[in-house]
C-alpha cells in the first residue's frame, strides 16, 4: 500500500516549515516529525508551538540564532582526540545561542512557561564560550592573547624573519647577485626562503638547491649565508605549532568535560528552534490550534489546502463523525472532491505533528491512531497490477488494518471497473466500514451511492457545487446534499460536438433522472443562498450603523454631563467671587461715607463704578432664569437662547434644520444642541424688587441683543457656512462698536482659513485681519479689525 502521509503530501509541507529553522539541526528536527496517535502527545506538541508562535508575534521574539551542529565533535572529544580550531568554533557558538536564549526566555510571562521550561534547563558556560571566542580567531587562526607562551614565540619568529628578509633584500639589491637571479625577489621553497637563480649561473651562488622550473631555466637555491637563519625560522616555526596543539589539547579537554551538558543544550536549542519554525509556518498560513475531541469528530470551518496559492484556494466547510462516520462526496469532475478529500486528511496529519493548521476559529479536530488513503491511479506493471487491481490491493489493506480510531480517505471508490459492478463494491465495502466507529470520506460518481447514503443514517452526503448558469465547478462543498456529475454538460462547454451530446442524453433518458431532479435543486438552493447573503448583509450593514449611533449618542450625553458640571461649577465660581468684590466695595464706600469729606466722597464714586462694572461683568450669570418657549422659526444665527439641559445662556451660531438641530457657543464652548433643549431667556432679580441705585451710572443695562463674546468658532463649517455666520456676528459686532474679533477655524489643509479671509478681504466692515501669532492660536485662528 502506498505511503498514506506521502500521498497526501506531508513531507512537502514539512519541508516549508523547515525552511523557517536557524539550524541544521532544527530543520531535521522537523523534517523527522510524524503524527502521533495519542492525542494528549499532540496536545502536548501544539501548546509548545502556540506559546512559540505567541512569543513571535505578540512578544517579538526573534526566536533562536545559528548554531553548529556539535553531535560528531562531541563524540570525537569524548575519544580524547584534540579538536581543531573550527570544531572549537563550532561547539562555542553553541553556548552563545544557549546562553542568549536561556536569559532572553526567561523574561517573558507565565503564559509561555513550556518554552522557558526548556530554555530553564539549557546549559550555558559563558567562561568556556568567552575563553574560545577570545583565543581562536577564525577556523585557521589563533590570537597571540591564547598564552604567554606562544605571543613570545611568534614575537621572536617574526624578529628572526624580518631579519633573514632583510638579508635576501640584500641580495637582490647587490649588483654581484642580482646578475645571477631570474628575478630580484625571494620565495619560499619547502618551508625555506630561496633566491630563483638562472640556471646557467648555478656555481656562481654557492647553497642548497631546492627546486627548480618546470622549463628548468629557473633553480631554487638557499644560499649558506642564510641557512642558519632559516634554521631558526623553521625550529620557531615548529615551537608555534606545538604551542597550538598544547592549546587545542587544552581547551579539547574542557569541551569533553561538558560534553554531555552540551550535548543536551545542542538538543534543546534544536527543539527550541524546531517550535519556533513551526511558529513561524502556522503564522505564515493563518494557522489556528482547533479544538480536541476525543469522539473523532472533524467540523473544519473554512478549512484551506496549505499547498494551493491563497489566490486560488477556496476555503470548505466540512463535517464527519457525530452522528455520521462516512461522508459520500460527489459531484462533477474537476470539482473539488479529491483536493476536499486530501484537505482533512493532510491537515489531520499536519496537527498530529503539532502544525497549526489553517481554517477559522470553532473548528474541532480529532486525533486519529492511523490515516489511512487509497487515492489515485497505483498502476504497477512491474507488479503486473492493473489500476483495478492496484485499488483492491490497497483496500484489502486497509480494511484488514484500521481501528475505530483511524481515518479513512477512499477516492473514486469503486472506479477503473464496471459501473453496477463497482457500486456494488463500494458499498460493501462502506457496509464494512459503517459497522465500525472508524471515520471514513469517500468520493464518488456513483449515483447509487448518493442514493444509499440518503436511505442510511450512518452516512452523509456531500456535495461539490457546480454553477448551471457558467457550467463550472465553483469548488465550493454543500453539507447534506448529493452533487451532480454535469458530465454532458462539461462536455457540452468544452465543444464537444452537439450532435454527439444530443445523442447521450437520448441514450441516458430516465435513467438519469435523479441526476435532472439534483440539478434543479442545486439550481433553486443556489438562488436562495445568494438572496440569503444579500440579506445577512444588509442586517450586518444596519447592526453596525445602529451600534455606531448607539456609541454616538452616548458620547454626546457624556460631553453635555461633563459640560453641564463644569459650567455650573464655573458659575458658582465667578458669581462667588463677584459677591466677595462686590460686598469689599460696599464696606470701603460705608467707611468712606463715615468720613464725608470730599476726598472720601470722590473715592466713594470711584467705588460706585467699580461695583457697576462688577454688576456689568455678571449680567449674563443668575441663580434664577425664567425661560419661555421658543419657536423654530426665531432660532436664528446670533439669537441669545437658554440651552436648558445645562441651564446656561449663550449664542447661536449656526443652525442644522434638517437635523433640528443648532449650534450654540455657551460658556465659551461649542455645543451642539436639539431645538427642542433651547428657549427664550427672561431675568428677574433674585428674591427682591428692583433695587433704585443713588447714582446714574448704577443704572440697569439692557442686555444686548448680540453676543458679547469675541470669539467665533467655525471648526469644522464648509466655507460658505462658516461666512453666513461671520456676516451675522460683523453685523452686530459693528452695532455694539466691537473693534476685533477673533475667528476660530482650525489648521486642517488651511482651505476653510483661506475662504474665510477672501470673504473678509471684500467686507466693508473690516478694516483689516490676519493670522494669529504664536500665543494667539497661530495659523488656526484669524485675527480681524473691525472699522
Amino acid at each position: 500500500m502506498n505511503d498514506p502521509l506521502h500521498i497526501l503530501e506531508l513531507d512537502t509541507i514539512l519541508s516549508h516549515a523547515a525552511e523557517y529553522a536557524s539550524s541544521a539541526k532544527g530543520k531535521a528536527a522537523i523534517l523527522a516529525l510524524r503524527p502521533s496517535g495519542d492525542p494528549e502527545e499532540v496536545k502536548r506538541r501544539l501548546k509548545f508551538t502556540e506559546e512559540a508562535y505567541l512569543l513571535l508575534t505578540k512578544y517579538r521574539f526573534a526566536g533562536i540564532g545559528v548554531f553548529a551542529d556539535t553531535d560528531d565533535i562531541l563524540e570525537k572529544a569524548r575519544t580524547g582526540a584534540t579538536l581543531s580550531m573550527k570544531e572549537l568554533l563550532d561547539t562555542a557558538s553553541v553556548l552563545r545561542c544557549a546562553r542568549l536564549a536561556k536569559n532572553a526566555l526567561e523574561t517573558f510571562p507565565s503564559e509561555t512557561d513550556r518554552i522557558k521550561d526548556i530554555a530553564f534547563r539549557i546549559f550555558a558556560d559563558k567562561s568556556l564560550e568567552d575563553d574560545i571566542s577570545r583565543d581562536i580567531i577564525s577556523e585557521t587562526e589563533m590570537s597571540d592573547a591564547a598564552s604567554d607562551t606562544l605571543r613570545d614565540i611568534r614575537l621572536r619568529l617574526r624578529m628572526a624573519k624580518t631579519r633573514l628578509t632583510d638579508k635576501l633584500s640584500s641580495f637582490t639589491r647587490s649588483n654581484e647577485y642580482s646578475v645571477y637571479l631570474r628575478d630580484n625577489f625571494y620565495t619560499i621553497r619547502g618551508g625555506r626562503y630561496v633566491l630563483p637563480v638562472k640556471s646557467e649561473c648555478r656555481k656562481d651562488v654557492k647553497g642548497l638547491l631546492h627546486d627548480q622550473s618546470s622549463s628548468g631555466s629557473t633553480l631554487y637555491i638557499e644560499p649558506f649565508e642564510i641557512v642558519a637563519m632559516n634554521n631558526d625560522i623553521v625550529k620557531l616555526e615548529g615551537d608555534e605549532r606545538r604551542e597550538i596543539e598544547r592549546i587545542l589539547g587544552a581547551f579539547s579537554d574542557k569541551v569533553r568535560a561538558q560534553a554531555d551538558n552540551i550535548a543536551d543544550a545542542s538538543e534543546r536549542l534544536a527543539l527550541l528552534d524546531m517550535y519556533f519554525a513551526l511558529g513561524r509556518y502556522g503564522s505564515s498560513v493563518d494557522g489556528i490550534v482547533p479544538e480536541i475531541n476525543f469522539a473523532r469528530r472533524v467540523s473544519l470551518r473554512k478549512a484551506r489546502h496549505p499547498l494551493i496559492p491563497r489566490d486560488r484556494v477556496v476555503p470548505i466547510d466540512i463535517e464527519v463523525g457525530g452522528k455520521c462516520n462516512i461522508l459520500i462526496i460527489s459531484g462533477p469532475n474537476t470539482g473539488g472532491k479529491t483536493a476536499s478529500l486530501k484537505t482533512v486528511g493532510l491537515l489531520s496529519a499536519m496537527l498530529a505533528c503539532g502544525l497549526l493548521i489553517p481554517c477559522e476559529e470553532g473548528s474541532v479536530m480529532a486525533v486519529f491512531d492511523c490515516i489511512y488513503c487509497d487515492i489515485g491511479d497505483d498502476q504497477n506493471i512491474s507488479r503486473n497490477l492493473s489500476t483495478f487491481s492496484s485499488h483492491i490491493a490497497n483496500l484489502k489493506e486497509i480494511t484488514t488494518s484500521f481501528t475505530n480510531e483511524s481515518l479513512i480517505l477512499l477516492d473514486e471508490i469503486g472506479s477503473s471497473t464496471s459501473p453496477d459492478e463497482g457500486s456494488a463494491l463500494a458499498i460493501g465495502v462502506i457496509e464494512y466500514i459503517a459497522q465500525t466507529e472508524a471515520k471514513a470520506i469517500i468520493t464518488t460518481h456513483y449515483p447509487r451511492l448518493k442514493e444509499y447514503a440518503m436511505t442510511s443514517t450512518r452516512i452523509m452526503n456531500a456535495g461539490m457545487q457546480f454553477d448551471p448558469h457558467t457550467l463550472t465547478p465553483t469548488y465550493k462543498l454543500l453539507m447534506g446534499y448529493p452533487g451532480v456529475s454535469n458530465a454532458l454538460e462539461t462536455a457540452d462547454a468544452l465543444g464537444l460536438a452537439p450532435a454527439i451530446i444530443n445523442t447521450a442524453k437520448r441514450i441516458l433518458g430516465e435513467k438519469e433522472n435523479y441526476e435532472t431532479v439534483l440539478s434543479e435543486a442545486f439550481s433553486i438552493k443556489a438562488l436562495a443562498e445568494e438572496e440569503l447573503k444579500r440579506a445577512d448583509e444588509a442586517l450586518k450593514a444596519a447592526e453596525v450603523k445602529l451600534e455606531k449611533t448607539v456609541a454616538d449618542e452616548k458620547r454626546v450625553n457624556e460631553a453635555l454631563e461633563r459640560i453641564n458640571a463644569n459650567a455650573k461649577a464655573e458659575t458658582r465660581r465667578i458669581v462667588s467671587k463677584a459677591a466677595e468684590k462686590a460686598d469689599e466695595i460696599i464696606e470701603e464706600i460705608k467707611q468712606k461715607l463715615k468720613d464725608a469729606d470730599e476726598r472720601a466722597l470722590l473715592k466713594a464714586k470711584q467705588d460706585l463704578k467699580r461695583l457697576d462694572a462688577i454688576a456689568y461683568e455678571n449680567d449674563g450669570i443668575s441663580h434664577d432664569i425664567r425661560a419661555e418657549d421658543m419657536d423654530e422659526r426665531e432660532i436664528t444665527p446670533g439669537t441669545k437662547v437658554l440651552v436648558r439641559s445645562i441651564g446656561a445662556e449663550g449664542y447661536v451660531a449656526r443652525i442644522r434644520a434638517d437635523k433640528k438641530e443648532a449650534e450654540v457657543n455657551c460658556l465659551g464652548k461649542s455645543l451642539k444642541v436639539k431645538f427642542s433643549d433651547l428657549a427664550k431667556p427672561a431675568r428677574r432679580p433674585v428674591n427682591a424688587p428692583p433695587v433704585k441705585r443713588l447714582h446714574p451710572s448704577a443704572a440697569v443695562r439692557e442686555t444686548p441683543s448680540a453676543p458679547v463674546s469675541r470669539e467665533i468658532n467655525v471648526i469644522g463649517s464648509t466655507v460658505a457656512d462658516a461666512t453666513d455666520v461671520i456676516a451675522e456676528w460683523l453685523e452686530n459686532a459693528s452695532r455694539l462698536h466691537i473693534s476685533e474679533l477673533r475667528i476660530v477655524h482650525g489648521k486642517g489643509t488651511g482651505a476653510l482659513g483661506k475662504g474665510i479671509q477672501a470673504y473678509l478681504r471684500g467686507n466693508p466692515a473690516v478694516s483689516s485681519f490676519r493670522y494669529g501669532r504664536y500665543g494667539e492660536g497661530d495659523m488656526g485662528v484669524t485675527i480681524v479689525e473691525l472699522k
